[in-house]
C-alpha cells in the first residue's frame, strides 16, 4: 500500500502525526541521503566526519523540510527536501572544519571520568613530572594571585581544596582529608575553574 503513496500524500500523513508514515518517508529518502553523504564526502573530503553524523543531520533536516514545506513553492517536494539536505550537510562539515569545532572533537576534558565506581578522572592518571604534582600546578602561582584578589568570593574550604588539588592529591584523597565525597570536591574546582574563566 505505501509504495504508491506519491510524496504529497506522504507528507500529508506525516503532518498528521502517523508513525508509519514517518517510517516509510525515512525508508524512502534513505537511499537519497546517502548519496547525499557520498557525493559530499568525495566533494569536500573532510577528515574525521563520520558519515553516521552527517546521516543524522541529513534525517534532521529531512524532517525541518517536512515541516517547512509549501505547496505554493512550485516545486517538488523530492527537490525541496533535497536542497534542505545539502544545506544542513555542508553546515555540519564547515562547522566540523572550524579550528574551534575541530578541537572540541578532538580534545579530552582532564576532569573526564574514568571509573565511574571508583571516582578516578583522567588528571588523576595522566603521568606527571615524578614529584606527584598535578597539571594543576603548572598555573600555581597564577591560583595564588587568583585566590589573593578574590579571596573574599571562596570559602577557606573551597581554597584548601584547590590548595590540595595543586598539590597533587586526587579527587579521592581531598573527600577523605576534606570529610565530604569526591563529587563535592570535583564542584569545587570546576567552580573555581568557571570563575577564572570569567
Amino acid at each position: 500500500m505505501w509504495r504508491n503513496v506519491n510524496d504529497y500524500e506522504l507528507l500529508y500523513l506525516v503532518r498528521q502525526k502517523i508513525e508509519i508514515a514517518e517510517i516509510e518517508l525515512l525508508e524512502k529518502y534513505k537511499r537519497v541521503i546517502w548519496v547525499l553523504i557520498q557525493s559530499s564526502i568525495n566533494r569536500y573530503h573532510p577528515k574525521g566526519v563520520e558519515k553516521d553524523d552527517l546521516y543524522q543531520e541529513s534525517l534532521i533536516a529531512l524532517m525541518e523540510a517536512v515541516n517547512s514545506y509549501r505547496e505554493d513553492y512550485n516545486a517538488p517536494f523530492y527537490s525541496f527536501a533535497t536542497l534542505c539536505m545539502e544545506r544542513y550537510i555542508k553546515t555540519y562539515l564547515r562547522k566540523y572544519n572550524s579550528q574551534t569545532t575541530r578541537q572540541f572533537y578532538h580534545s579530552l576534558s582532564l576532569d573526564m571520568v574514568i571509573a565511574e565506581g571508583e571516582n578516578l578522572y583522567l588528571h588523576d592518571v595522566i603521568a606527571d613530572d615524578g614529584k606527584g604534582k598535578s597539571y594543576l600546578s603548572l598555573y600555581e602561582n597564577e591560583l595564588d594571585d587568583f585566590m589573593n584578589e578574590k579571596h573574599d568570593m571562596f570559602s577557606e574550604r573551597e581554597k584548601k581544596i584547590l590548595y590540595l588539588k595543586v598539590q597533587g592529591y586526587s579527587y579521592e584523597e581531598i573527600s577523605k582529608m576534606m570529610d565530604c565525597r569526591a563529587k563535592q570536591v570535583d564542584n569545587t574546582i570546576q567552580k573555581i575553574k568557571r570563575f577564572m574563566k570569567n
